[in-house]
């Protein structure tokens, strides 16, 4: 209890940057998309940016200490959990397109590089 009172400004500041998120969403829907256009979506850009990162280095790894099978071994684990991270993000892509044409019958949200005019 003693931490979360320390915390409390924290906490706060935290929660207080979602504000204009929500106070200017009418509907839930707006604040739906709210948080997928700011929140979701730079998060699963970043993170699928640092899957591709840490399997890139895996590969490089792997094949730069072809005689050292103890570096061999930490980039195949590299690369595995790179691949499975990959393989996480395209769920969770798929996962939030679902509901996005289940529930709101819109186009999902998927990163791009440009917005169509």
């Amino acid at each position: 209890m003693k931490w979360l009172q320390q915390k409390r400004k924290y906490i706060f500041l935290t929660f207080a940057q979602f504000v204009p998120l929500v106070s200017e969403a009418r509907t839930v829907r707006s604040i739906a998309e709210n948080v997928a256009k700011f929140l979701l979506g730079p998060l699963l850009t970043f993170l699928t940016v640092l899957a591709l990162v840490l399997f890139i280095a895996g590969v490089i790894e792997f094949t730069r200490n072809a005689d050292n099978s103890d570096a061999r071994k930490r980039g195949k684990q590299r690369m595995l959990w790179g691949v499975i991270a990959l393989f996480v993000m395209l769920g969770f892509i798929s996962i939030t397109g679902i509901f996005t044409q289940t529930f709101f019958g819109g186009n999902p949200m998927l990163p791009q590089l440009y917005e169509r005019s």
